[in-house]
């Protein structure tokens, strides 16, 4: 199966946008932070 280059070339970028998002998520939740808003705000972009 091959992917059209536009969704091959898009999916980088939302791959890179959840990693980024589990990335400051762990960061804020070492710090002691409430994290729950960053938790919401993923799920909410993932579905």
């Amino acid at each position: 199966m091959r992917l059209p280059v536009k969704i091959r070339r898009d999916w980088h970028y939302y791959a890179f946008s959840i990693g980024l998002i589990f990335i400051l998520n762990g960061v804020v939740g070492l710090l002691g932070f409430e994290a729950k808003g960053w938790q919401t705000y993923g799920v909410g972009l993932v579905t």
